[in-house]
């Protein structure tokens, strides 16, 4: 086995969250996936009307009953580690689904309800994961709500479900007193600071040392002395941390925290990922298959089927055990001694050319190097609700409320750095609940991932940007604003420069993949409007359905130099 596949196999971590329903099984794992970049907004399990629902609940009944009832996988890379996530049903109606989960799960995280503890379907999951030698990471949520006594917790894990407890971290206070973790190991505090459920990669919070008088003030006396007693009480009567036993099963290491206010989160991950191992052996009638030996094995513990009305669907979740899967290639079906291939006939590709060529095989040296180079310009964009707007309609044209009829405007004020605004009214009246006294406009703003204004918080970004256009006049104050909704955008917009001037040569290089076809914005790496996007799906389909080879008319949608940038 080559060495980048051994490393590619040494950063990956596979683990299942159980839970009791609505103990927060799926809001921690909405927060992981913000914290790994796989969504830019954390959704919740029972939205509200201007709100998403969690990318793990997909299905109708799912948003409607606020519950997970089907297992979702679910993969995100954080810290130079690959992480898939096996979401289960917390709901006992469909445990089933949860039990055949397990099976290709190398870890647990057991989520537990601070006020409530351990509850009859986590004893069920529990019982599963012993059965199976999986090791299981307590992370006790909500304890920004009234909570159990920690101490009752822990015991109640005990006592109930048979497995010894080591907390990494413990609460000062909890409900309304809530006011931070302290970690052990690093003797630091952080405060806890609530914030809104979506949005925000991290709750506000500020560190201490344990010795720090701030802290003490922060906290007040009371719960200062409280938690230094606890704290003398658990060093002297809870396990003593035994990697060992936590890898076997037999000791829990546990968290506390807040999953809705993301609270917690980045510590829990942190320590996880530290704490598990690569993909472990697996065992077969052959014995222990090694994960990094060849060739090719995995085995299949869900095939789920008919989950869309309009498509006759059926889709196979594995594990692999070893080597690596790789599209097209012949595998053995062991049950009935038949070889089978799974492959496609042509690819239609939308996104990033960048990400495309990074994850294909032998790509020539020269092609990688124009592909890894391509930029892209990411953006943030504020949806704000106002009373209304001091822009006069000075055309012709009727509008209701008689707002200006633009769709889009775009900013030439350099004391501002709003690149442009859009106006929803007008672009469909279905867009604003309250059409005639109301105006939706959305704020958009060109940044790079990374940089000061990605990483405000949203009601940081909100509060900016609503000073910029009452600097520019549109609105009075901020007594005109009536609600407001943050997004954040990567690759929004490919970017014509860098290696831009080399693109020539990769399309040359793609056209050559006899069954490849890139489409779209960021497919082409072209400034596509939605039409321009859909034409170039269209000539795909021309091109198939007629037998041609040359892909010219597809590249050649959307050429218009005015969208090109050039160096001055």
């Amino acid at each position: 086995m080559d060495d980048k596949l051994r490393e590619e196999i040494n950063r990956r971590r596979t683990f299942a969250i159980i839970s009791h329903p609505d103990a927060g099984k799926t809001t921690l794992t909405e927060k992981f996936l913000l914290f790994g970049g796989a969504i830019n907004t954390a959704g919740s399990v029972k939205g509200k009307a201007n709100s998403k629902y969690a990318v793990s609940d997909w299905m109708d009944i799912e948003k409607e009953r606020g519950i997970s009832v089907t297992s979702s996988v679910l993969q995100f890379n954080y810290d130079g580690y690959c992480i898939n996530i096996l979401d289960t049903p917390g709901h006992q109606d469909f445990s089933e689904d949860t039990y055949r989960t397990l099976m290709a799960a190398d870890s647990a995280v057991m989520v537990i309800d601070a006020s409530k503890g351990v509850e009859a379907q986590t004893i069920k999951l529990f019982k599963v994961c012993v059965m199976r030698h999986i090791p299981i990471f307590t992370f006790i949520n909500k304890m920004d709500r009234d909570a159990r006594d920690t101490f009752e917790l822990l015991d109640d894990i005990e006592t109930v479900l048979g497995i010894k407890t080591c907390p990494v971290n413990w609460p000062i206070g909890s409900g309304k007193e809530f006011k931070g973790v302290y970690d052990r190991k690093t003797k630091i505090v952080s405060t806890f600071q609530a914030i809104s459920a979506g949005g925000a990669k991290k709750a506000e919070e500020t560190d201490y040392h344990i010795d720090d008088e701030a802290l003490k003030e922060l906290v007040g006396p009371y719960l200062f002395d409280q938690f230094n007693e606890e704290i003398e009480l658990i060093d002297g009567a809870t396990e003593e941390m035994d990697i060992e036993k936590v890898r076997a099963g037999e000791l829990s290491p546990v968290f506390f925290g807040s999953a809705l206010n993301t609270f917690g989160i980045e510590q829990f991950l942190n320590y996880f990922l530290k704490m598990t191992t690569p993909p472990i052996g697996r065992n077969s009638s052959e014995g222990i298959i090694d994960p990094v030996t060849e060739p090719f094995s995995a085995f299949v513990f869900k095939i789920q089927a008919n989950m869309n009305k309009a498509h006759r669907d059926r889709i196979a979740f594995m594990r692999i055990c070893s080597g690596k899967f790789e599209a097209g290639m012949e595998v053995l079906h062991v049950q009935d001694g038949k070889k089978i291939r799974e492959e496609a006939d042509v690819f239609i590709s939308s996104m990033p050319i960048r990400d495309l060529v990074g994850g294909m095989n032998d790509v020539p040296e020269k092609e990688a190097k124009i592909a890894a180079g391509l930029p892209y310009r990411d953006y943030r964009t504020l949806g704000v609700l106002v009373r209304k707007l001091n822009l006069k309609n000075k055309t012709k044209i009727k509008t209701v409320g008689n707002i200006v009829p633009d769709n889009w405007v775009y900013v030439h004020d350099r004391s501002v750095q709003l690149g442009r605004f859009q106006i929803y009214n007008n672009w469909s009246p279905y867009m604003v609940v309250d059409l005639e006294h109301t105006v939706w406009i959305g704020l958009e703003y060109f940044c790079n991932e990374g940089d000061k204004l990605w990483n405000m918080s949203d009601q940081e970004f909100s509060d900016f940007a609503v000073d910029e256009i009452i600097k520019m006049g549109m609105i009075d104050s901020k007594d005109d604003v009536l609600d407001t909704h943050s997004e954040s955008v990567k690759k929004a917009y490919p970017a014509y420069f860098d290696t831009y001037e080399e693109i020539d040569t990769l399309i040359h290089w793609l056209n050559g993949i006899d069954n490849l076809y890139c489409v779209g914005r960021n497919g082409q790496h072209r400034y596509n409007n939605i039409d321009h996007s859909m034409c170039t799906s269209f000539e795909v389909v021309h091109n198939i359905v007629n037998g041609i080879r040359d892909r010219s008319n597809i590249w050649n949608v959307n050429t218009e130099k005015e969208y090109h940038e050039a160096k001055n």
